[in-house]
């Protein structure tokens, strides 16, 4: 009895870590070009074994939606934040419904698990 539960103390003891993506429901504002607007996102890794992130962005159906980005992969080490801008076009911001970004793992390394967080649009 008390190795079971010793062992499921050990088992819920272990966190699982991810990145962190703030605000949760995001606004798109107008960008100083025409017919295009934008908004922005911090970024926080709070994984050790991730380096890099992919932004993407989707409509309600998780099909994916063009757009512009300077930072559409990045780099941001262990315990560092980033502000990412996007930029859509106007002619798409009525199928926008999700801006996410998800951790990028090398090829070969074992099993890691990705993660995927999103941003819901602000209506």
């Amino acid at each position: 009895m008390r190795f079971i539960i010793l062992f499921m103390m050990l088992v819920t003891s272990v966190g699982a870590s991810a990145h962190e993506m703030v605000p949760a429901y995001f606004k798109l504002t107008q960008s100083p070009v025409v017919n295009v607007h934008v908004t922005s996102f911090k970024v926080f890794n709070a994984r050790t074994d991730v380096d890099y992130y992919q932004v993407s962005v989707y409509d309600k159906d998780w099909n994916r939606v063009p757009f512009a980005s300077f930072d559409r992969v990045f780099k941001l080490k262990h315990l560092k934040r980033k502000e990412i801008k996007v930029y859509i076009q106007e002619v798409d911001i009525q199928s926008v419904t999700y801006v996410c970004t998800e951790s990028k793992l090398y090829k070969g390394k074992g099993a890691y698990v990705a993660s995927l967080i999103c941003s819901k649009i602000k209506k």
